[in-house]
């Protein structure tokens, strides 16, 4: 006698004893949903995986910007009229392939004002960043496009399903031997109207 939190391990027909004829419906509806599923799952995928890319494009956007050395042009002291230069933020332009950064002036510490000098300064990003960003940007284009093509099939699965129907279908009339009817004229205008 087996207690009751053993598991019985064995084929289901075993395990369950009712005799059942399977449906061509349900059969269709096994492998509609098989595919179904294969498609989320990689909808799950591709939905991960750009993610991931747009992360990579993130981390390589700051590490990119950690080369630009604007500090040449920061922090020059003109004694004469009492103004030192600062920088702004560096920017990135990858289209361009340039850095830019604005120089400004200000009053020496004492004073503190700040003048708008509006100059603004560029340096190119070096190739093999440049290469990188290409690449992912590439790789986001393509992985994007997949995924696309994945949510058209998955909203397609009705129109799927009735394809694969109409197979079976046909298979089944050709086996009758009615392959006439499938080019029946009469037949042919009622389905064009």
């Amino acid at each position: 006698m087996t207690k009751s939190t053993d598991i019985a391990v064995g084929k289901l027909s075993e395990i369950m004893s009712a005799q059942a004829t399977i449906a061509m419906p349900e059969v269709i509806s096994v492998f509609i949903s098989k595919y179904e599923t294969d498609l989320y799952n990689r909808k799950s995928e591709l939905t991960i995986e750009i993610g991931n890319l747009k992360k990579d494009l993130e981390m390589l956007q700051a590490s990119t910007l950690a080369k630009a050395d604007f500090s040449s042009y920061d922090e020059i002291k003109i004694s004469k009229l009492g103004l030192v230069t600062y920088i702004t933020e560096p920017k990135i332009n990858w289209d361009d392939g340039k850095f830019t950064c604005q120089v400004g002036l200000r009053e020496d510490e004492t004073r503190g004002k700040d003048y708008r000098l509006d100059k603004q300064v560029i340096q190119d990003i070096p190739k093999s960043f440049l290469k990188q960003h290409e690449a992912l940007k590439e790789t986001l284009r393509q992985t994007t496009d997949n995924l696309q093509d994945i949510l058209a099939k998955i909203s397609d699965m009705s129109r799927k399903e009735r394809q694969v129907k109409a197979r079976i279908s046909e298979l089944r009339l050709k086996e009758q031997g009615l392959e006439d009817f499938l080019q029946d004229k009469e037949m042919q205008k009622l389905i064009a109207i």
